[in-house]
Protein backbone atom coordinates (compact mmCIF):
# COMPACT_ATOMS: atom_id res chain seq x y z
CA UNK A 1 0.00 0.00 0.00
CA UNK A 2 2.90 2.36 0.70
CA UNK A 3 4.00 2.12 -2.94
CA UNK A 4 0.61 3.31 -4.23
CA UNK A 5 0.71 7.00 -4.98
CA UNK A 6 -2.12 7.11 -7.55
CA UNK A 7 -4.94 4.58 -7.12
CA UNK A 8 -6.42 5.48 -10.49
CA UNK A 9 -3.36 4.56 -12.54
CA UNK A 10 -1.69 1.98 -10.32
CA UNK A 11 -4.73 -0.05 -9.26
CA UNK A 12 -7.50 0.21 -11.86
CA UNK A 13 -6.97 -1.52 -15.21
CA UNK A 14 -9.53 0.84 -16.76
CA UNK A 15 -8.88 4.25 -15.23
CA UNK A 16 -12.32 5.47 -16.33
CA UNK A 17 -13.89 3.02 -13.85
CA UNK A 18 -12.24 4.95 -11.01
CA UNK A 19 -13.70 8.20 -12.39
CA UNK A 20 -17.17 6.61 -12.60
CA UNK A 21 -16.80 5.25 -9.07
CA UNK A 22 -15.87 8.65 -7.61
CA UNK A 23 -18.56 10.49 -9.61
CA UNK A 24 -21.28 8.06 -8.45
CA UNK A 25 -20.05 8.30 -4.86
CA UNK A 26 -20.10 12.12 -4.96
CA UNK A 27 -23.62 12.24 -6.41
CA UNK A 28 -25.32 9.44 -4.47
CA UNK A 29 -23.16 9.17 -1.37
CA UNK A 30 -23.19 5.40 -1.77
CA UNK A 31 -22.00 2.87 -4.35
CA UNK A 32 -23.22 -0.71 -4.33
CA UNK A 33 -21.84 -3.62 -6.33
CA UNK A 34 -19.51 -1.48 -8.46
CA UNK A 35 -17.42 -3.93 -10.53
CA UNK A 36 -13.91 -3.20 -11.80
CA UNK A 37 -10.78 -5.04 -12.83
CA UNK A 38 -7.72 -4.11 -10.78
CA UNK A 39 -4.02 -4.91 -10.70
CA UNK A 40 -2.63 -7.06 -7.91
CA UNK A 41 0.76 -6.55 -6.28
CA UNK A 42 2.66 -8.70 -8.78
CA UNK A 43 0.92 -7.41 -11.92
CA UNK A 44 -1.82 -10.02 -12.24
CA UNK A 45 -5.43 -8.84 -12.39
CA UNK A 46 -8.61 -9.67 -10.50
CA UNK A 47 -12.22 -8.52 -10.60
CA UNK A 48 -13.61 -6.71 -7.54
CA UNK A 49 -17.01 -5.50 -6.39
CA UNK A 50 -17.09 -2.38 -4.21
CA UNK A 51 -19.91 -1.41 -1.86
CA UNK A 52 -19.05 1.89 -0.24
CA UNK A 53 -20.57 4.91 1.49
CA UNK A 54 -19.12 8.40 1.69
CA UNK A 55 -18.29 10.03 5.01
CA UNK A 56 -18.59 13.82 4.76
CA UNK A 57 -17.55 16.74 6.92
CA UNK A 58 -19.90 19.49 8.15
CA UNK A 59 -19.70 21.30 4.79
CA UNK A 60 -20.68 18.11 2.95
CA UNK A 61 -17.23 17.46 1.49
CA UNK A 62 -16.17 13.81 1.30
CA UNK A 63 -13.35 13.22 3.77
CA UNK A 64 -13.15 9.47 3.26
CA UNK A 65 -15.28 6.51 2.38
CA UNK A 66 -15.77 3.15 3.97
CA UNK A 67 -17.14 -0.13 2.76
CA UNK A 68 -16.41 -3.60 1.49
CA UNK A 69 -14.33 -4.77 -1.46
CA UNK A 70 -14.92 -8.36 -2.60
CA UNK A 71 -12.94 -10.49 -5.05
CA UNK A 72 -15.46 -11.62 -7.69
CA UNK A 73 -12.97 -13.09 -10.17
CA UNK A 74 -14.39 -16.63 -9.94
CA UNK A 75 -17.92 -15.38 -10.66
CA UNK A 76 -16.75 -13.29 -13.62
CA UNK A 77 -14.85 -16.26 -15.07
CA UNK A 78 -17.94 -18.46 -14.67
CA UNK A 79 -20.08 -15.82 -16.42
CA UNK A 80 -17.60 -15.67 -19.31
CA UNK A 81 -17.65 -19.49 -19.59
CA UNK A 82 -21.47 -19.47 -19.73
CA UNK A 83 -21.41 -16.73 -22.38
CA UNK A 84 -18.89 -18.73 -24.44
CA UNK A 85 -21.09 -21.83 -24.22
CA UNK A 86 -24.15 -19.81 -25.25
CA UNK A 87 -22.25 -18.52 -28.29
CA UNK A 88 -21.16 -22.07 -29.17
CA UNK A 89 -24.76 -23.26 -28.87
CA UNK A 90 -25.95 -20.47 -31.16
CA UNK A 91 -23.29 -21.34 -33.74
CA UNK A 92 -24.32 -25.00 -33.59
CA UNK A 93 -28.00 -24.14 -33.96
CA UNK A 94 -27.27 -21.96 -37.00
CA UNK A 95 -25.30 -24.81 -38.56
CA UNK A 96 -28.19 -27.27 -38.33
CA UNK A 97 -31.30 -25.08 -38.50
CA UNK A 98 -32.45 -22.16 -40.65
CA UNK A 99 -31.83 -18.85 -38.85
CA UNK A 100 -35.56 -18.08 -38.58
CA UNK A 101 -36.17 -21.40 -36.79
CA UNK A 102 -33.08 -21.01 -34.54
CA UNK A 103 -34.27 -17.56 -33.43
CA UNK A 104 -37.75 -18.88 -32.64
CA UNK A 105 -36.22 -21.76 -30.66
CA UNK A 106 -34.01 -19.39 -28.65
CA UNK A 107 -36.99 -17.15 -27.92
CA UNK A 108 -38.74 -20.15 -26.37
CA UNK A 109 -41.48 -20.62 -28.95
CA UNK A 110 -43.09 -24.01 -28.39
CA UNK A 111 -44.11 -25.74 -30.54
CA UNK A 112 -42.40 -24.30 -33.59
CA UNK A 113 -44.92 -24.97 -36.32
CA UNK A 114 -46.17 -23.01 -39.29
CA UNK A 115 -49.49 -23.45 -41.03
CA UNK A 116 -49.16 -23.68 -44.79
CA UNK A 117 -52.39 -23.85 -46.81
CA UNK A 118 -51.10 -25.75 -49.83
CA UNK A 119 -48.29 -28.24 -49.45
CA UNK A 120 -47.40 -31.73 -50.60
CA UNK A 121 -45.41 -34.11 -48.44
CA UNK A 122 -43.88 -37.35 -49.69
CA UNK A 123 -42.65 -40.03 -47.31
CA UNK A 124 -40.75 -42.82 -49.06
CA UNK A 125 -39.08 -46.01 -47.93
CA UNK A 126 -36.67 -47.51 -50.43
CA UNK A 127 -36.48 -51.24 -49.87
CA UNK A 128 -32.94 -52.36 -49.07
CA UNK A 129 -31.48 -48.83 -49.04
CA UNK A 130 -30.11 -49.06 -45.47
CA UNK A 131 -28.25 -52.30 -46.21
CA UNK A 132 -26.99 -50.93 -49.52
CA UNK A 133 -25.73 -47.61 -48.08
CA UNK A 134 -24.00 -49.26 -45.10
CA UNK A 135 -21.80 -51.28 -47.47
CA UNK A 136 -20.78 -48.23 -49.55
CA UNK A 137 -17.91 -45.81 -48.99
CA UNK A 138 -18.68 -42.10 -48.74
CA UNK A 139 -17.20 -41.61 -52.18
Amino acid sequence: MEAITNIETQLYVNQERRHEFIKTLEIRGVVSGFESMIYCQHGSTIWISETVRAVRDIQGIIIYYEGIVSDITARKLAQEAVKFQQNQTEILLLNILPQSIAVRLQEGENPIADRIEEVSVLFADLVGFTEFSSSQTPR
